[in-house]
């Protein structure tokens, strides 16, 4: 059954091989589904990263800074007056 409007095949273009083919509405609906999903999954994966990112950093922040104990080979000896 034909809906008025409604296209029964669309043309697309297919990025990797730049060939196109006809599809029913359908086919069409699920391949911009399916695009748009994997899209949004790539900017997941992308955010959790950044996430992870500054975790790190903030983990490095919250650690206590360790007690420094000054090598005294390396001590400033006062000038001598001569």
């Amino acid at each position: 059954m034909a809906h008025e409007g409604l296209n029964p095949a669309r043309l697309v273009v297919l990025n990797s091989s730049h060939r196109s083919r006809l599809v029913s509405d359908s086919d069409y609906a699920r391949e911009q589904i399916n695009r748009h999903l994997h899209d949004a999954i790539d900017v997941l994966r992308k955010d959790v990263w950044r996430v992870e990112i500054w975790a790190d950093a903030l983990r490095g922040f919250t650690m206590p800074v360790p007690t420094y104990e000054m090598d005294r080979r390396f001590d400033l000896k006062p000038k001598k007056d001569t």
